[in-house]
């Protein structure tokens, strides 16, 4: 039975009310919703570390992210060997995590992404068999290697399979008419992951130029963008981002999701009147902090969350 963290922490009545919710009515009107997800893949290999080992049957890991860095300290200025152990091995990104999240829902979901090619990877196969999955791929995916632990993970990502896209490439692949149809098609667009997708700058800026005009009814869909961690971006490119996004809101309303961190690093980058500074035992810290950050990008939804609860900021009229 999960035990709630503290007294904000909703986790169980999200659940609850999700699953109270789901009546055959309430799956029927989903059932007639689409998204369309882009642009990312990953092929995730999770791992524990290996702390201690007396044979090949017996072996101790190390539980905390902390116990690892004491580890790592003590062999600075020299060197040192750490044994991983492989738990497990699946499909990872923005793109395969929110569709099958989405096609357990019942919703019709389009997923665009570096999936394989020319033949989609034998790990993204098993969406395939949905009746309610679509899959479109450009590339090859991307590669994590995760370390687990009690409190935490640490992901070790290889990126070069997502650095050399571009809009080109993937109408070339794919299509502009496919895109244009799919996007139509579609009641909400999502993309993911901005500072791991380098690309995904000038992409939006095509969209918006070449291929938004034509849409019908565009601003009667949703534009849903989950930036990803911004602590190895640069402030020229963040605040380029910030200026694309604003345009795409002049043309589809657009939700921003972020994390309490992101949020803090983009009001910082900003240089919002007011710092934010979201306390993660207090949902009502996130309110304040998103109706700041919110008065700054002006866009129709913000959404700032923790992992247990999250707060929605509108857009001032």
């Amino acid at each position: 039975m999960y035990q709630k963290l503290n007294q904000y922490d909703c986790t169980l009545e999200s659940y609850n009310s999700i699953q109270s919710k789901l009546t055959n009515e309430f799956q029927q009107t989903l059932s007639k919703k689409k998204v369309f997800l882009a642009i990312d893949g990953y092929i995730d290999s999770l791992y524990s570390v290996i702390k201690t080992r007396e044979n090949s049957n017996n072996y101790t890991e190390f539980k905390t992210i902390k116990e690892l860095a004491d580890r790592l300290y003590r062999i600075q200025g020299s060197s040192g060997n750490l044994e991983i152990k492989l738990k497990k091995k699946t499909s990872g990104g923005f793109v395969p995590n929110n569709g099958k999240a989405l096609s357990t829902l019942n919703i019709n979901v389009s997923l665009f992404g570096a999936l394989g090619y020319p033949e989609i990877c034998d790990i993204f196969k098993p969406m395939i068999t949905k009746k309610n999955i679509d899959l479109f791929s450009y590339n090859n995916p991307a590669k994590t290697v995760g370390l687990e632990f009690n409190d935490g993970k640490i992901m070790l990502s290889d990126f070069q399979n997502l650095s050399h896209i571009k809009w080109g490439l993937i109408t070339d692949r794919v299509g502009s008419d496919m895109i244009f149809h799919k996007l139509e098609d579609s009641d909400a667009i999502g993309f993911g992951y901005w500072s791991l997708n380098p690309a995904l700058s000038n992409i939006w800026k095509n969209l918006t130029d070449t291929i938004f005009p034509s849409i019908k009814d565009l601003n009667k869909k949703l534009f849903f963008i989950d930036l990803g961690d911004l602590k190895k971006c640069t402030k020229p490119n963040i605040l380029e981002m910030v200026k694309i996004v604003q345009n795409i809101e002049k043309q589809i309303p657009v939700l921003l999701s972020l994390n309490d961190q992101e949020a803090i690093d983009l009001s910082s980058i900003l240089k919002c009147k007011t710092p934010i500074k979201p306390n993660k035992n207090s949902f009502m810290d996130f309110i304040d902090a998103g109706e700041l950050l919110n008065k700054e990008l002006k866009l129709s939804y913000l959404v700032i969350h923790s992992p247990h609860f999250a707060t929605i900021s509108l857009k001032k009229k």
